[in-house]
């Protein structure tokens, strides 16, 4: 996947990852929003890792991803939906 530059603006990659660049902070997610600190995700602003660990639930549960827009480098919308059974 390419890196991020103003011919190819920030989007969710093929690997449903999401990148978003303001300056020099930027941050990468799964395509669901969550970030994993065994990947190479979260916020991150002058190359440091400030946000390494990241996920929503509700009601202990977790979402389930329907899709993520980019309509700017710096701004992302989540649709996501509740889980309909708790995990094992």
């Amino acid at each position: 996947m390419p890196g991020w530059n103003v011919e190819n603006s920030a989007a969710p990659g093929g690997s449903g990852t999401v990148t978003l660049v303001q300056g020099t902070s930027f941050s990468v997610s799964a395509g669901n929003g969550d970030m994993s600190a065994s990947k190479p995700q979260g916020v991150f602003f002058q190359d440091t890792r400030y946000v390494s660990d990241w996920k929503l639930t509700v009601n202990g549960l977790p979402v389930e991803a329907l899709s993520a827009t980019v309509p700017e480098p710096f701004h992302a919308v989540f649709h996501r939906k509740n889980s309909s059974t708790r995990p094992c």
